[in-house]
């Protein structure tokens, strides 16, 4: 889809696997990728370029924070909420390293 409308693409597994590889997190990442996703989502508003941000983001805190960076830059924000369920058992493995999560230990309802 960014690539139909020329808009930049933010994908957080991408960012997250990069922090992994780079062994400078030892543990978990908690929410270091989705920051990232933010600081170079807000630069990229800044600089007038519509952004996607590719994320699972099943929580109300981190789609209140995606949206309070659209916000900020005086972009309009449209949040597309697909079935988690769905999305987790049909994801493709395109980020070298990432381990896909598995419904059945990372299951969660959106509501």
């Amino acid at each position: 889809m960014a690539r139909k409308i020329g808009v930049v693409w933010l994908r957080i597994d991408s960012i997250e696997q990069a922090i992994r590889d780079s062994c400078v997190v030892p543990g978990p990442l908690n929410d270091a990728g989705y920051r990232i996703g933010y600081a170079v989502a807000e630069d990229n508003f800044c600089l007038g370029r519509d952004v996607i941000s590719d994320s699972v983001n099943p929580w109300t805190l981190t789609r209140d924070a995606c949206r309070a960076v659209g916000l900020r830059a005086g972009a309009r924000v449209v949040e597309v909420q697909e079935e988690h369920r769905r999305r987790v058992e049909s994801r493709a493995h395109e980020v070298t390293g990432l381990i896909l999560p598995d419904w059945e230990v990372h299951g969660i309802a959106i509501t």
